[in-house]
């Protein structure tokens, strides 16, 4: 079968390996007719077996999506011009002090971001869910894995194309990984299961991108792009459409007028 393989580009983010078994366990059917017949191993191997051509589905589904192109486009241009204008001011300088957080709770969120950490209880979710024969929760944890591994590639993917250096000065800071895979996370759980059950994770994930900016290791942008490719990844693949607000789509466009962005909601 093939793998899809991807270069570690960041010094502790650990993302190689997660990726590589998402790519190999994320998606598709599982291989017997029947789920309450088969194995763990069947139902594991079977979505595995088909697991490259559900990886081009899952990012069509995303990316195809026109609205969720635009978001993203618009986040990206705002995010990236907010680091222009805050670059080297109080704020930067208050979050690369590495004051902000104590070194406990620091290297807690840091561990809680990692894409092996995420990755890993996807899976454990997952192989639950086999365990007890609960198909929905097997399913909700293979919706994890395919939410990470389109959040994970399409965040190294840009990192290689967008020459942005970290504040501590090392290579590969747009957008902030750990920001990108823990939203992802949080709105996959979302999207399955409701707002309200995934709120500490999108508490989490704020800790996290907080984390990334007090330990120098992202600017702003970085973490708040992450957080809108998170977002945009694991409600698209957990409920099949671009994300909504109350039945709303949301939308972000400059308001010059007004000097500043807006964000709309548009019920249709």
């Amino acid at each position: 079968m093939p793998l899809l393989l991807v270069p570690r580009i960041t010094g502790r983010s650990g993302r190689i390996l997660p990726i590589l078994l998402a790519c190999s366990l994320a998606g598709c059917r599982s291989g017997p007719a029947r789920f309450e017949d088969a194995s763990t191993w069947q139902r594991v191997s079977g979505d595995l077996l088909q697991a490259p051509a559900r990886i081009g589905s899952d990012f069509g589904k995303v990316f195809g999506d026109l609205e969720n192109r635009e978001f993203l486009g618009t986040a990206g241009v705002l995010t990236y011009g907010l680091e222009l204008v805050l670059d080297g001011g109080s704020f930067d300088q208050r979050f690369r002090n590495n004051d902000v957080l104590g070194g406990t709770v620091s290297d807690s969120l840091d561990l809680a971001g990692r894409g092996s950490v995420l990755f890993g209880t996807s899976l454990a979710w997952m192989l639950y869910g086999s365990a007890r024969d609960d198909r929905a929760t097997y399913e909700a944890g293979k919706s994890m894995l395919r939410s990470l591994t389109v959040a994970g590639l399409t965040s190294t993917l840009l990192k290689v194309a967008i020459p942005d250096d970290r504040p501590d000065g090392n290579p590969y800071s747009f957008p902030s990984g750990h920001a990108t895979e823990s939203m992802a996370f949080a709105a996959t759980i979302g999207g399955t299961y409701g707002h309200r059950a995934a709120a500490p994770l999108y508490l989490l994930s704020l800790g996290v991108g907080i984390q990334r900016m007090d330990d120098a290791k992202h600017d702003l942008g970085d973490v708040l792009f992450g957080w809108a490719l998170g977002y945009v990844v694991g409600r698209t693949l957990a409920e099949g459409r671009s994300p909504s607000v109350f039945g709303a789509k949301v939308g972000l466009f400059l308001a010059p007028e007004f000097g500043g962005v807006g964000v709309g909601l548009t019920w249709r």
